[in-house]
């Protein structure tokens, strides 16, 4: 059930972050609240946290890009709590 509202939540609204960057953007806020405030109900939750860039730039670039995204909505969760 947790992660049915989890995936809801995120199938209406990304998590988006500034151009080339891993900063959150200041849409993305509500949609964090949103999700932590369904972890701090459901509990310990096993989450998968994926970070994604566009083709721009190069391969090696784009990975680290894709964890520091990721990286920064796992902090931006632990916030929240």
């Amino acid at each position: 059930v947790c992660l049915a509202q989890v995936a809801a939540v995120t199938a209406g609204s990304k998590i988006t972050f500034e151009p080339g960057s891993a900063t959150l953007s200041a849409a993305a806020g509500p949609v964090v609240e949103a999700v932590a405030g369904i972890l701090r109900a459901c509990g310990d939750l096993r989450l998968r946290i994926a970070g994604y860039t566009d083709s721009q730039g190069g391969e090696e670039g784009n990975l680290r890009l894709s964890q520091a995204r990721a990286d920064a909505v796992l902090e931006a969760l632990r916030a929240q709590r």
